[in-house]
């Protein structure tokens, strides 16, 4: 880059503010060349930036991390949310959906206040003969950064109890690898269970016959799924099949157990309720109109 050049110093500031909003080259050359006819720098002083901007970048992530750190060890150590009773998040991005992406991040947070605690990146253009799972692709990156970032934790000192992660996550593996296996330290959330039940339904509402892989996984427990099949000729809203309304009534109903519920046994139950009796509308649920008004806007928030 040209010292004093004016074009250059305009450039670099527009690639670093895309690049701190999130955005890559692509997003970049198109917003400004495509759509606005601006010359702006190439795809390889593009690449220059991110190098320019990544140690300024992970000292501010750094600084961020001490500081929650700092917060939790001045609690006692006896109050959840301590550094010797951690409650965390964590989860891994892929910087482009799918598993062939060239890059991705994993993070570790505090639960209970949102702050950053560790992160961690790996990039298929890195170094990764040291990594056994990591072959030049990110596919293997959130399994990989989840064991060094959790590993990170418990050299530092840090008593993880509780963590909460997605419905898709692998990183409870890597939680049981280093902390032990305890049934009551990883737990689900349940926006994301939901919204994952609501995908399957409308992936099975598309088929006319199970799939050879789901009747491999249930047909032990579920004998029928090896001959059951679609009834209807055509998909139509009285069919009776797993319709938009059925979907979103299934979820909505989901989330009403979630909220009603007290315990793991209380949940069990009211799930088996609306298997045997409310999808097939036999009973409806016996609430009062605040209860459902507000799990309605709960509801609503989370979406």
């Amino acid at each position: 880059m040209v010292e004093a050049s004016r074009r250059t110093v305009v450039g670099l500031a527009l690639a670093v503010a895309f690049i701190v909003s999130g955005h890559g080259f692509a997003k970049f050359h198109r917003t400004l060349n495509q759509c606005l006819g601006i010359q702006a720098i190439s795809k390889n002083r593009f690449f220059e930036v991110v190098k320019l901007i990544y140690p300024h970048i992970h000292d501010i992530l750094t600084e961020m991390c001490d500081g929650e750190k700092a917060q939790m060890k001045g609690i006692d150590n006896n109050v959840l949310g301590s550094w010797q009773r951690a409650v965390v998040t964590s989860d891994g991005v892929w910087h482009t959906r799918g598993h062939f992406s060239k890059n991705g991040s994993f993070i570790i947070k505090n639960y209970l206040t949102g702050g950053l605690l560790w992160f961690g990146h790996k990039c298929m253009r890195g170094n990764s003969e040291d990594d056994d799972l990591f072959l030049g692709t990110a596919k293997s990156m959130e399994g990989i950064l989840a064991d060094e970032c959790y590993h990170q934790a418990k050299s530092e000192g840090c008593n993880v109890v509780v963590v909460w992660q997605d419905g898709d996550s692998s990183s409870q593996k890597s939680v049981e690898k280093v902390f032990g296996a305890e049934p009551r330290r990883v737990f689900k959330c349940r926006g994301h269970v939901g919204r994952a039940h609501a995908h399957n339904l409308k992936d099975l509402a598309k088929q006319k016959v199970f799939s050879a892989g789901q009747i491999s996984k249930w047909k032990d427990t579920f004998p029928a799924v090896e001959s059951a099949k679609c009834a209807c000729k055509r998909h139509s809203k009285t069919c009776g099949c797993l319709s938009d309304s059925f979907i979103q009534g299934a979820r909505l109903n989901h989330f009403c157990c979630l909220q009603q519920c007290k315990s793991p046994d209380d949940y069990a139950s009211h799930m088996r309720s609306l298997g045997d009796h409310h999808c097939k509308d036999e009973h409806e649920w016996a609430t009062t109109c605040s209860t459902l008004s507000e799990n309605l806007a709960l509801i609503k928030s989370e979406n």
